[in-house]
C-alpha cells in the first residue's frame, strides 16, 4: 500500500499554529500553562474583626389597649360648674334663635302658665329623649334659671368675678321670651367670660327650656282647636 504523503499546510494554518505556540508560551510564563500549574490569584486581605454595636437604651415599651384586646379606661366626671372642660376653643358666635322652634308672641306665651319641672323632666325622658347624664345636667341648671337663683360660673380658671350671676332674681318662666334670654346669655358671657364647658352652663339648658315651651304651646293650641 503506497504511503500517504503528508498534507501540505496552507499559509493560514502555519500562521495559526505559530499563534497557538506563542499563546501557550505566554500562559506558561504566567503559571497558567496546560501542565496544570496553579492559577495566579490575588491574596485575600485579612478582614478586621467586627466590633459589636452598642445597644441603645430604650424606655418602657408603649402598649396599646386596642391591640391587646382590652378597652381603654374611661373616666367619667359628674357635671359641676367647677369641672368644666377648660380647654380653650375658637370663639363662635351663637345664633340668635334656634331654627327648631316657632317664634311666639307675648300674648301666646302669657297663656302658658308656669313651668312644671316634673313635666319638663318627663318631656326630656319621653318626648325629647336625651341621655341620663345630659338630662341631669340640664335639669340642674334649668332649676336655677326657673327658680330665680341664677347661674354662676365657678370655674377656677375662667370663672366670673365674685357676685356675678346670670339672671339672679329674674326667673325664666313659660311667659319669658327665651329666645331673647339665650341672646342675653351670650352677651353676658361676652362681657364676663366665655363658658369653656361646651355650652352646659347656659346655652344647652336654655334651649331645652325653649323646646319644652314650644312643645307646650303646640299642645295647648291643638286642644283649643
Amino acid at each position: 500500500m503506497p504511503a500517504i504523503a503528508p498534507a501540505v499546510k496552507s499559509q493560514y494554518e502555519i500562521e495559526r499554529d505559530e499563534r497557538i505556540k506563542r499563546n501557550e508560551a505566554f500562559l506558561v510564563s504566567l503559571g497558567l500553562g496546560k501542565d496544570g500549574a496553579a492559577k495566579l490569584k490575588a491574596p485575600k486581605k485579612a478582614s478586621a474583626p467586627r466590633t459589636p454595636r452598642a445597644k441603645k437604651v430604650r424606655g418602657p415599651r408603649r402598649t396599646s389597649s386596642r391591640l391587646s384586646g382590652g378597652a381603654a379606661p374611661v373616666e367619667r366626671l359628674s357635671y359641676d360648674e367647677s369641672h368644666f372642660d377648660e380647654t380653650p376653643r375658637p370663639k363662635k358666635r351663637a345664633r340668635r334663635g334656634p331654627k327648631a322652634v316657632d317664634y311666639m308672641t307675648d300674648a301666646e306665651r302669657a297663656m302658658l302658665g308656669e313651668f312644671d319641672m316634673d313635666a319638663f323632666e318627663e318631656f326630656l325622658t319621653d318626648e325629647h329623649p336625651i341621655s341620663e347624664d345630659n338630662r341631669r345636667q340640664v335639669m340642674r341648671q334649668a332649676e336655677k334659671l326657673v327658680s330665680g337663683q341664677g347661674v354662676r360660673y365657678d370655674s377656677p380658671t375662667y370663672g366670673w368675678d365674685e357676685g356675678v350671676v346670670f339672671r339672679k332674681g329674674e326667673p325664666v318662666t313659660m311667659s319669658s321670651d327665651i329666645i331673647q334670654v339665650i341672646a342675653d346669655a351670650r352677651d353676658f358671657e361676652d362681657e364676663h367670660g366665655r363658658d369653656h364647658g361646651n355650652g352646659w352652663l347656659l346655652n344647652h339648658p336654655l334651649r331645652k327650656l325653649l323646646i319644652f315651651q314650644t312643645h307646650v304651646a303646640r299642645g295647648e293650641a291643638a286642644e283649643a282647636a
